[in-house]
């Protein structure tokens, strides 16, 4: 796989550990709505009013305006004109939308369709344009920096924090915050200028149009990117609106190539190189094979007799990690999410000076994902295996020998076949 310089930036990697879980949410899949009066539109309230007041608007449907703030450990909303004391606002959203940041009250991942319950109260979201106009821009980095600053009008339920013998109130990151969940996003703004739409043509090194390219565009927030798809038309050219920062572009018998975009951009002219060699074909397992096998998922793979492989927990598509004990460096296996097929891979792409990507195919011949894998600063190695909607497998390393281990590892993988 050949390498391709990109600018050197900090990760916002989505394998730190997991600590816990917010305490206040419970995922069902319900379809209760918000109070009618968050749909009919409620007086904005000043935030001001909410920080110094919290226990006067605990559990109500509310309409606040603040900036937001997105970086690691930090999803909150703070006061435009006043300054205040004590506990700020943790943000989180309603639906199936995670909160895009890690901390140590994780909610990174949900299932689509779920509606999750606050204190008891369900919460939906409103995926509309505005939305989606949001979530681009508080995602969009420069390095470890935000490249916007935003401002938006929210609607959604607040709940007050409660100091108990000196602990701090109990929502967020160290549970240092009163919490506000989204449920519908108005009135955004951006500065400086926002550009978020992605634009242009496919061709091949001939300057031949290449029609029938899907083309996915991911944000590189933490850590379940939202992805927009499109396919170019039969001139070659593409359009995505409120894009995320990189592109995937996927063709069969084409080299699978990821663009970073620091900013949306229009006019852009992507050249795919026709394959040549460098697709990887898994093979189909053998019977009796020393491979181990994973529950639900496709890939086997020969195990290091000084490793071990296990899943995390009891629940539903629980993710395996293949490693020496608790603590040490890890592979992690488990089952794609339809919504985010490339995983992580937008992020560590993003972040990597050198990273490079080939076709994954089966023994047919059809192509069934992509392998990435990447360094950065020549400290970081990382690779992620993706089979679309069904599989992903990565690591995150800090030594090159850990990652050459690892590598040999996902290099042995072989396909089930029922």
């Amino acid at each position: 796989m050949g390498n391709k310089a990109r600018p050197k930036t900090s990760i916002l990697n989505g394998l730190f550990p997991v600590y816990r879980l917010f305490g206040f949410l419970l995922m069902v899949p319900c379809l209760s709505p918000l109070p009618a009066e968050a749909q009919a539109g409620p007086s904005v309230v000043p935030l001001c009013d909410v920080v110094r007041s919290p226990d006067k608007f605990d559990r109500q449907t509310i309409r606040v305006r603040g900036n937001v703030h997105l970086a690691f450990e930090d999803f909150t909303l703070h006061p435009t004109v006043c300054q205040t004391n004590g506990p700020q606002i943790w943000l989180a959203f309603g639906g199936d939308v995670p909160t895009p940041t890690i901390s140590t009250a994780n909610d990174t991942v949900r299932s689509q369709g779920v509606t999750p319950k606050f204190g008891g109260i369900p919460v939906s979201l409103t995926k509309d344009e505005n939305f989606e106009r949001f979530f681009a821009l508080i995602s969009a980095r420069s390095g470890n920096d935000s490249l916007y600053h935003v401002a938006a009008t929210l609607t959604g339920i607040f709940l007050a924090g409660r100091n108990v013998k000196g602990w701090p109130p109990g929502y967020g990151h160290l549970g240092a915050f009163h919490l506000f969940v989204i449920s519908r996003v108005d009135g955004v703004s951006a500065r400086p200028s926002p550009q978020l739409n992605a634009e242009g043509v496919i061709t091949d090194a001939a300057g031949t149009p290449v029609p029938g390219v899907d083309v996915y565009s991911q944000t590189v927030n933490c850590c379940q990117p939202r992805v927009k798809q499109t396919r170019s038309d039969e001139t070659g050219h593409f359009a995505l609106g409120n894009a995320g920062q990189v592109l995937s572009l996927v063709k069969a018998g084409y080299s699978p190539q990821n663009v970073v975009l620091e900013r949306g951009r229009t006019g852009l002219h992507i050249i795919l190189d026709h394959s040549s060699g460098e697709d990887w074909e898994i093979p189909n397992c053998i019977k009796n094979a020393d491979k181990v096998q994973f529950n639900g998922l496709p890939l086997s793979v020969l195990i290091p007799e000084d490793l071990h492989s296990e899943q995390l927990s009891s629940a539903p598509n629980s993710p395996y990690i293949i490693h020496h004990k608790v603590g040490y460096p890890h592979i992690r296996l488990f089952k794609a999410d339809p919504s985010a097929p490339y995983g992580q891979m937008a992020s560590h792409v993003f972040s990597s000076g050198t990273f490079s990507q080939r076709n994954v195919l089966n023994e047919e011949g059809q192509t069934i994902g992509m392998d990435a894998k990447g360094a950065r600063d020549e400290k970081i190695f990382w690779r992620i295996l993706a089979l679309s909607g069904q599989e992903i497998v990565e690591y995150y390393v800090a030594s090159r020998e850990t990652a050459d281990l690892f590598d040999g590892i996902i290099d042995s993988a072989c396909v089930k076949t029922r």
